[in-house]
């Protein structure tokens, strides 16, 4: 799984490399999923909270102070103003497992949510898997300017859990997609081919942090329990 990973954000690179991010993507995105308050960005919600089930949502504490760390890297590395770009907040760091629609099909509906009604299945279906080790390493740009933190895994569990997830919960509409990893940031100005692939180079190998992952949450923030997982009732959903 590790090396199929390796070769999709490989492939995400030498797009990037090769186009740069451009002032025409720039525009859309923010014209579609941003606002401007004062001298800041603000993403609407849909652009950046799960809608389904994370690992994460957040991340542990130490999790999130790698992140923060390797977001000032690369910026410092990009020497942009604030207004050049969003960064997702620390406590909304995730990857996410299965989302139960996407905006790029659903628009920015909130109502659109993994629903209530679904959590004893998911329980179910996400107990019969081990808990998931994320592996971090590498920062990417990609052609749309969005900054990833690339995640890896030794096996493909989490792909499993995806399929069976969209299989077995009523309603869940995102298609289906292969990659592993958290979105920590947005470009918000255009970036040269030659400045994307100078940046995607210095950071492809960056080790950011290591985690297994014992539950999943939930959008609203319930947790779904892996396998051989001790936990008290008091932090579990009641059906």
């Amino acid at each position: 799984m590790w090396t199929e990973l390796c070769s999709r954000y490989d492939a995400l690179r030498l797009i990037a490399n090769s186009q740069g991010v451009s002032q025409f993507i720039i525009d859309a995105i923010k014209e579609k999923f941003f606002i401007r308050a004062d001298d800041d960005w603000i993403a609407d919600e849909g652009f950046w909270k799960p809608t389904g089930i994370a690992l994460g949502y957040p991340f542990p504490d130490f999790l999130i102070q790698h992140f923060s760390v390797a977001c000032h890297q690369i910026l410092n590395a990009l020497n942009l103003s604030s207004a050049d770009y969003w960064l997702q907040q620390p406590e909304h760091f995730h990857t996410t497992v299965r989302s139960y629609s996407h905006y790029t099909e659903r628009g920015f509906d909130p109502r659109i949510l993994f629903p209530a009604s679904e959590l004893v299945k998911a329980q179910q279906i996400v107990a019969k898997f081990n808990p998931i080790m994320v592996t971090y390493r590498g920062l990417l740009i990609t052609s749309d300017g969005t900054i990833l933190a690339t995640g890896f895994l030794k096996n493909n569990d989490l792909f499993l859990l995806r399929e069976k997830l969209k299989k077995m919960i009523t309603g869940i509409t995102q298609r289906d997609f292969n990659l592993m990893h958290s979105k920590i940031g947005q470009l918000l100005i255009p970036l040269s081919s030659e400045k994307v692939t100078e940046i995607n180079r210095a950071f492809s190998s960056l080790l950011i942090g290591e985690h297994t992952f014992q539950f999943a949450t939930v959008c609203r923030g319930e947790k779904l329990y892996f396998t051989s997982t001790n936990t008290k009732s008091s932090d579990t959903f009641s059906p």
